[in-house]
C-alpha cells in the first residue's frame, strides 16, 4: 500500500490514521484506596474507614477533537416514551370511564338531593364529572402527542443514513501532527480538527455557500 502523505507539508512521518489517534488517546482509568477518619459525638471518640474504588475513561484533548459525530437517537420526554405513553394512556382512559360512569349513576341522587336540601350527592356528581373530563382530556392529549414520537423516529431514521456515511468517511481520514489538519487521502480535501463534523457531512448534505474546507 502506498504511503499517505500530508497534502500541506508533503511528508508522511507525522501522519496517522484518525481512528488510531482516537483509540490510542482513550484510556480506561481505575484507582483504589482507602479512607478513614476520627469522629467525636456526645463526648465519645470513634473512628471510621473503608475501601474505595473509582473507574472511568480518560481521553486526550486531541482524541476529543477527532471524535466522530454522535449517533442520532430519539429524544423525547419520559411521558412520550412508547411504553410509558401506552400505559399512561390506558390508565387515564380507564379512570375517565370510571368517573363518567360514576357521574351517570349519581345523576338521579344528585337531582333528588337538590330538592331535599342534601347536596352530598350533587357534590359527588360534580367531582365525578370533573375528574372524568380531566382524565379524559389528558388521555386524549397523550394519544395525540403520539404523532410526535412517529415524526421523531422518521427524523432520526433520515439522519442515521447520513450519519452512517459520515462515519464511513471518518474511518478513512488521516491526521497530520505537524500541520494539525485532518485530510482525506482519496480526495485531497482537508480541514481543521475544529471543523471535522462539517467536513464529514459536507458531501452528503446541501450546504449553502463555501465552507472552510480546502482542496489541494
Amino acid at each position: 500500500m502506498p504511503s499517505v502523505v500530508c497534502p500541506q507539508c508533503g511528508h508522511e512521518d507525522q501522519v496517522r490514521k484518525v481512528t488510531a489517534v482516537v483509540t490510542e488517546g482513550i484510556r480506561e482509568m481505575r484507582s483504589s484506596g482507602g479512607f478513614g477518619g476520627i469522629t467525636y459525638s456526645d463526648g465519645k471518640w470513634g473512628v471510621f474507614g473503608g475501601p474505595s474504588a473509582t473507574r472511568g475513561e480518560m481521553s486526550t484533548l486531541l482524541a476529543q477533537r477527532l471524535m466522530p459525530p454522535d449517533e442520532p437517537k430519539v429524544h423525547l420526554p419520559w411521558y412520550l416514551n412508547p411504553l410509558s405513553h401506552s400505559c399512561w394512556t390506558k390508565v387515564l382512559s380507564i379512570l375517565s370511564i370510571l368517573f363518567i360512569v360514576s357521574a351517570i349513576v349519581l345523576v338521579i341522587p344528585a337531582v333528588l338531593g337538590l330538592f331535599s336540601g342534601d347536596f352530598t350527592a350533587a357534590s359527588a356528581f360534580c367531582q365525578a364529572v370533573f375528574y372524568g373530563l380531566w382524565f379524559g382530556l389528558v388521555a386524549r392529549y397523550l394519544s395525540r402527542r403520539r404523532a410526535s414520537y412517529s415524526k421523531e423516529k422518521e427524523r432520526v431514521a433520515a439522519e442515521r443514513v447520513v450519519w452512517e456515511r459520515a462515519i464511513a468517511r471518518w474511518n478513512c481520514l488521516y491526521y497530520c501532527f505537524r500541520d494539525d489538519i485532518v485530510f482525506d487521502p482519496e480526495t485531497g480535501e482537508w480541514c481543521d480538527p475544529a471543523q471535522l463534523h462539517e467536513f464529514l457531512y459536507a458531501p452528503f448534505t446541501q450546504i449553502q455557500g463555501r465552507t472552510s474546507i480546502e482542496k489541494v
